[in-house]
């Protein structure tokens, strides 16, 4: 062997660590991880049942992109409801005024993907909602959008008021509020809380279960939505269609049980 040849294979030798972190990396899989904060917020609105929590992602390894993210709510009965996101909601500044008061700057947006950054945390408030009630939800509105459209051509002078009143008063918006009312599964007892994720890449989820308990006065209180529900569309049909109308939005009501590990 002559200096020639060990020149070459010192040249080739330094070139095996970066091949081997190569390997490393395309082989090896990054460990997703999801931290969720001590309270859930749970509700009942127009946009059926609701379950609101912030939390943190993060992954090891290498950036990844999620394509999708759900929790499988099992209460002790053995009932199960499937919920997807829906939503992420961000603060991004908060500014003050010279009077000291405060106004949030936040980006309310529905998730497609988003990427994990091994160098930062994803900690973003994500909403959650049932994946059947979307389905019978939008059979239950496309009824009341084409009987809204049947109101507005047929009402003689284009009557606003009795627009209104025809609609809040119909079999097809009494149908709906039956809808509403059936799709109310929150009960009282302990729900358990399963995390699922998908992703383009290969990963490794150290998935870890979670449960919260309502009681029956959480229930009760949650209820009183339902009575909302027709008050909320009552306001929102009138305030977009008789001018001198003075009435509130609706306040909707929340719980926010503790969330623990199971």
């Amino acid at each position: 062997m002559n200096s020639t040849d060990i020149v070459a294979y010192i040249g080739a030798a330094a070139w095996l660590p970066p091949i081997f972190v190569l390997i490393y990396s395309k082989c090896s899989k990054p460990n997703v991880t999801i931290v969720p904060d001590k309270f859930v917020e749970i509700g009942y609105t127009t946009f059926g049942p609701l379950f609101n929590l912030r939390l943190s992602i993060n992954v090891d390894k290498k950036d990844i992109l999620l394509d999708h993210m759900s929790i499988i709510l099992r209460h002790e009965d053995g009932s199960t409801h499937n919920l997807e996101w829906s939503g992420i909601y961000e603060i991004i500044s908060e500014v003050k005024n010279n009077h000291g008061d405060s106004q949030v700057i936040h980006r309310d947006g529905i998730p497609i993907q988003i990427k994990l950054n091994t160098l930062s945390l994803f900690e973003k408030l994500v909403r959650f909602r049932e994946v059947d009630f979307l389905r019978d939800d939008k059979r239950a509105r496309d009824n009341l959008g084409e009987y809204c459209s049947y109101l507005q051509e047929n009402i003689k002078d284009k009557n606003k008021s009795k627009f209104c009143s025809e609609y809040l008063n119909s079999k097809v918006f009494t149908d709906y509020l039956k809808h509403m009312r059936k799709n109310f599964w929150w009960k009282a007892g302990t729900y358990f809380v399963s995390f699922k994720i998908k992703s383009p890449s290969k990963i490794s989820f150290n998935s870890v279960n979670f449960q919260f308990q309502l009681s029956q006065t959480d229930i009760d209180f949650l209820g009183k939505n339902l009575d909302k529900i027709k008050d909320d569309h009552e306001f929102l049909l009138k305030n977009n269609n008789i001018p001198e109308y003075k009435g509130q939005p609706v306040v909707w009501l929340w719980r926010y049980p503790e969330l623990i590990k199971a």
